[in-house]
């Protein structure tokens, strides 16, 4: 009876940890022409989504499969406010999507034109991996 107890008390306890797992988007584009993208790379591994954009061609970065942290709206909004921000000449920072528990990190690269940011719950994460 103790070994099922204590059994249980792991499963429940692992269960716990599991549920308190943050999910994390990065999205990096790179060389896009005016009509978008021709290669667009979307990875999911656990909690943490990447989406990889470069090349000229014609397709909008964007996500093909869904999940649970930010809309299409809200992706698009932090975009917008980071290419703004990157417009003035602010080429890193961090910000929080108003009414959302969203927070965003944003690095650009002027020398190879690399624009790679974050999103993630609850606090910053601006470790790009």
């Amino acid at each position: 009876m103790k070994t099922i107890n204590l059994s249980l008390v792991t499963l429940l306890i692992l269960f716990a940890f599991n549920v308190q797992a943050k999910e994390k988007i990065v999205i990096k584009k790179h060389g896009g022409g005016p009509k978008g993208y021709k290669n667009i790379k979307e990875v999911h591994s656990g909690g943490t989504h990447k989406l990889n954009c470069n090349d000229p061609g014609f397709s909008e970065c964007k996500w093909l499969e869904g999940f649970t942290i930010v809309t299409d709206p809200q992706r698009a909004a932090i975009d917008k406010f980071i290419e703004d921000k990157i417009g003035d000449g602010n080429y890193s920072g961090t910000g929080n999507l108003a009414g959302t528990n969203l927070w965003f990190c944003w690095s650009y690269d002027d020398a190879t034109a690399t624009t790679t940011y974050s999103i993630a719950e609850d606090a910053p994460d601006c470790n790009f991996q």
